[in-house]
């Protein structure tokens, strides 16, 4: 199991789990995206220094997972998270969050819908606390 920097490459699997109907319903903007605007979106992602996207992969499933980190003008992080749909309920959740965190410092942020109860949990097991109206904190 490893953690990797994702690449254009993984244009495909980053859409059809950001497509996903339950992923959608998850997502504060619910609206399916297009192949064009998310290849530029990932694109553009790939360039900008304060944005980190990662794929969770392993030789035997392949990519299980993605999780994003978006540094802010304040410092703090913000994180989003994403599982393969046919892996989701696994754990790989919590893994490619503390994979993630492992060693590092800082304030990080999620922001989760108070309907999305696995991310919730998920942010609660690795020690994010609720900081106001579906925001979670975490300081390392």
């Amino acid at each position: 199991m490893k953690l990797r920097k994702a690449t254009f490459n993984d244009w495909k699997v980053l859409l059809d789990w950001r497509n996903d109907p339950i992923s959608r319903i998850n997502s504060f903007d619910q609206d399916p995206i297009d192949v064009k605007t998310h290849k530029d979106w990932l694109t553009k992602s790939l360039t900008i220094r304060s944005r980190k996207i990662y794929i969770l992969e392993d030789s035997i499933n392949g990519a299980i997972g993605t999780i994003r980190c978006d540094t802010n003008s304040d410092n703090t992080n913000t994180l989003s998270w994403n599982i393969n749909p046919k892996e989701r309920g696994k754990g790989y959740g919590t893994l490619i969050l503390k994979m993630f965190l492992e060693g590092a410092t800082g304030e990080f942020l999620a922001q989760i819908k108070d309907s999305n109860t696995a991310s919730i949990k998920l942010a609660n097991k690795n020690g994010f606390t609720k900081h106001s109206h579906q925001t979670y904190y975490l300081k390392l």
